[in-house]
């Protein structure tokens, strides 16, 4: 049984993973809106910002928020133009920023901040989605943070939290 001093210590590196997992996600969001609202003006729409803010609300919802985000400006940009050349060009765009963001960046720069392997941090999203939705999808990586941080503190999970960590934790004695 932890007395609460050893629950408080080992609840502090997962506060301050948590803090600087939701800062990461928000400059991903952030740089995500900025990269469409470039799109957007480059390509001559009217409605850029709002098209960046979309894009920065939604970007946070695992699984719909992406898709919902790109597919209102991509089917403005048909009635706007009235080509389907543009609308090509404005989704193709759309998708480009967001595979970089989202399935390259995202990833590697959050696994790095809590030391997860970006492998991990995807997986831990897609299995929370899948048996509890969208809040699942939310749920996932906390989860995963919270099971690598009981595994490095057990001598008997130790070599778990090696495998799943982008590097090798310290190798404390458990309490």
């Amino acid at each position: 049984m932890m007395t609460s001093c050893q629950q408080e210590e080992a609840a502090g590196p997962l506060r301050g993973s948590f803090e600087w997992l939701a800062a990461a996600t928000m400059v991903i969001a952030v740089t995500a809106g900025f990269g469409i609202w470039a799109l957007a003006r480059a390509t001559g729409h009217e409605l850029a910002l709002e098209w960046a803010v979309i894009t920065f609300t939604m970007n946070d919802i695992p699984f719909i928020g992406p898709p919902v985000a790109r597919l209102f400006p991509t089917s403005f940009a048909g009635l706007e133009f009235g080509t389907w050349q543009m609308m090509i060009t404005v989704f193709l765009g759309m998708n480009a920023i967001r595979l970089v963001l989202g399935s390259c960046l995202e990833p590697r720069i959050s696994g790095r901040i809590v030391s997860v392997s970006p492998f991990a941090m995807r997986f831990a999203v897609f299995m929370g989605g899948l048996p509890w939705g969208v809040a699942g999808a939310f749920l996932g990586p906390p989860i995963l943070i919270a099971l690598l941080t009981f595994c490095e503190r057990s001598v008997r999970f130790w070599r778990l939290a090696a495998a799943l960590a982008s590097r090798p934790p310290q190798r404390t004695s458990p309490r």
